[in-house]
């Protein structure tokens, strides 16, 4: 500011101001408690590396993908494919895997891979003849979920049937005027960029378990190796006037006739007692004989020191 006449100097500044509009559109509260789920998936690969390692070969997949409307999922047991040409040595592999945004992901469902060898691949020239892709065992697919199954090889030599909208069927001669199913065919040059093809669908059988309910089965369950199980000590327990003997084994498991139990490294703060009977593998108690025929009083006596014992289950 200068006002003339009564200051030889003045002075100036700019101000700046600004402000943000804040715009409510909606206000929602809820007295609900934020329930958080989490999903175990378990996937277990194993990969043979040699050394050196071979050089990557490309190859030129195909996927085509379908959706699961069966509730509760499906097991799938195999594919099969319809195949006009192969390869005379080199095999062919089927990858089940998930979709993401309607693409199919490099990410393979746990179990869902299997390999047919060259000599057991069936071709024809009206796609008549299958040939079977069986897993190692049933994968299970969610409902309401879109899948693909992706047929790959080293080699070129192999050509699968598909149908495509308004071309004949080679085995009936009628024209093709709607898709099989919900599904698209991918075409990959790497197995990791795809194209769909809108008008053509790989023929394939998708060929679920069918399990036979309201029916009894056994399973035998084989424990593995037990390690040995160390007790404290005086884990033996004495009653006056009886040959019975009590022994402390928590959480030993052993409830079913037929059971065995090994004794081993026990000793004894005694000499004048033994072991005269034979245990029996379906024994529940050791008889305790003095040498001399006398019956001992051992009612506050400690016996044992420590001792090992061993267990074998053999059925559950």
């Amino acid at each position: 500011m200068k006002i003339l006449g009564y200051s030889g100097s003045y002075a100036s500044s700019n101000y700046y101001t600004q402000g943000s509009t804040i715009n409510v559109t909606a206000t929602i509260t809820s007295l609900e408690v934020p329930e958080v789920t989490t999903v175990a998936i378990n996937d277990s690969r194993s990969f043979f590396v040699p050394d050196p390692p071979p050089p990557r070969r490309n190859c030129d997949p195909l996927a085509q993908s379908f959706f699961i409307s069966d509730k509760g999922g499906v097991f799938v047991s195999s594919i099969d494919l319809f195949f006009y040409s192969k390869d005379t040595t080199a095999p062919i592999t089927i990858e089940i895997r998930t979709v993401e945004n309607g693409v199919p992901t490099d990410i393979i469902v746990p179990s869902g891979k299997a390999i047919v060898p060259a000599d057991s691949v069936q071709i024809s020239d009206d796609a008549s003849k299958l040939t079977r892709f069986t897993f190692k065992k049933p994968v299970y697919l969610s409902d309401k979920t879109d899948y693909v199954f992706v047929a790959k090889s080293i080699s070129k030599s192999y050509n699968v049937w598909v149908s495509r909208l308004g071309e004949k069927d080679v085995s009936t001669g009628f024209v093709i005027d709607k898709q099989p199913a919900t599904g698209v065919l991918f075409k990959s040059a790497n197995d990791k960029t795809w194209i769909s093809d809108q008008y053509e669908d790989i023929k394939f059988t998708l060929n679920r378990c069918k399990f036979t309910t309201d029916t009894s089965y056994t399973a035998i369950l084989n424990n593995k190796p037990i390690p040995l199980s160390s007790l404290p000590n005086n884990a033996f327990t004495f009653t006056n006037n009886t040959s019975v003997i009590n022994v402390k084994h928590p959480n030993h498991g052993m409830h079913t006739v037929g059971d065995k139990v090994t004794f081993s490294n026990i000793a004894s703060d005694t000499l004048n007692t033994k072991l005269t009977s034979s245990i029996t593998v379906n024994d529940t108690t050791i008889l305790l004989t003095d040498i001399s025929g006398n019956t001992f009083n051992v009612g506050t006596t400690k016996w044992w020191n420590q001792w090992i014992i061993r267990t074998y289950h053999q059925q559950i």
